[in-house]
């Protein structure tokens, strides 16, 4: 769980890695197999960044792509399946530079 909680950690600063002048949100649609890591990251990055929330959306990787795929409003997704990102990435819904794959 360390190393999991330190490669989401990781995900998530990279993921909010522009700069917030103002508080924002930030909506994360997110497997449901990375809940207990992410919500741990999120108090984490609360303590630092007390202006900024982050909201999640946990799902199936391939719900979850497919609400992307309708409109749904997702700043970072977060797939267990790289299926799912490819498939998202074929449709031109992220952007390419961002995509990062932790684990295979």
């Amino acid at each position: 769980m360390k190393k999991l909680t330190k490669i989401s950690t990781a995900l998530l600063i990279a993921g909010l890695g522009f700069s917030f002048a103002a508080s924002a949100k930030v909506t994360v649609f997110a497997a449901a197999s990375m809940t207990d890591a992410l919500q741990q990251v999120a108090k984490d990055y609360a303590k630092q960044n007390p202006k900024n929330e982050v909201v999640f959306s946990f799902a199936s990787s391939s719900t979850l792509a497919k609400q992307i795929e309708e409109g749904a409003p997702a700043d970072i997704f977060v797939s267990a399946s790289n299926k799912w990102m490819k498939y998202l990435s074929e449709k031109d819904l992220t952007v390419k530079e961002t995509e990062k794959v932790f684990s295979e």
